[in-house]
């Protein structure tokens, strides 16, 4: 599928990508409302009292849930992982304008979105190996090589790349 943004793709408390649901494999996820919550690492505080602190110094855990807007679907996806602050530069009349922004990806997603679409016929054993590899990729991309050169998934003509 086209235009189907990476698993590894950063996004914003309020946007997530259009990632595609695990269920009716429609670009139709969402943030649930109220259901996104986040906090700074460790680190993060044992920096903040240096007088050398900096925005870029800030990380983040987070956890939340992505619903399906699709009529007749509505799964419910639970994601967590990791965040930062990022800067964007505007020019103004004034000068220059700094928006300082949380952004975030996800390292795990329960169910695993999917990275293939199976054709009809796939056989089960298939289809379990592809849930394997998609929940691991995002966690540790080098388990989910090994998943896939160990079941020769990646050779199987029942399935398509969906990213």
């Amino acid at each position: 599928m086209k235009n189907v943004p990476s698993l590894f793709t950063s996004f914003t408390p309020h946007l997530c990508p259009a990632w595609l649901c695990p269920s009716c494999y429609n670009q139709t996820l969402r943030i649930r409302a109220g259901s996104f919550h986040f906090g700074t690492s460790a680190a993060t505080k044992k920096k903040v009292s240096r007088v050398d602190f900096d925005h870029d110094d800030v990380s983040y855990v987070f956890s939340g849930l992505l619903e399906c807007t699709r009529l007749g679907c509505f799964e419910t996806i639970a994601v967590s992982g990791e965040g930062w602050r990022d800067e964007k530069v505007k020019k103004t009349r004034d000068g220059v304008e700094v928006d300082v922004i949380d952004m975030f990806r996800a390292k795990v997603f329960i169910p695993p979105l999917p990275l293939f679409i199976e054709s009809e016929g796939c056989p089960a054993d298939i289809k379990a190996q592809l849930n394997v590899i998609s929940s691991l990729l995002t966690m540790n991309s080098a388990a989910a090589a090994n998943a896939i050169r160990r079941h020769g998934c990646a050779r199987s003509k029942e399935t398509s790349p969906a990213y």
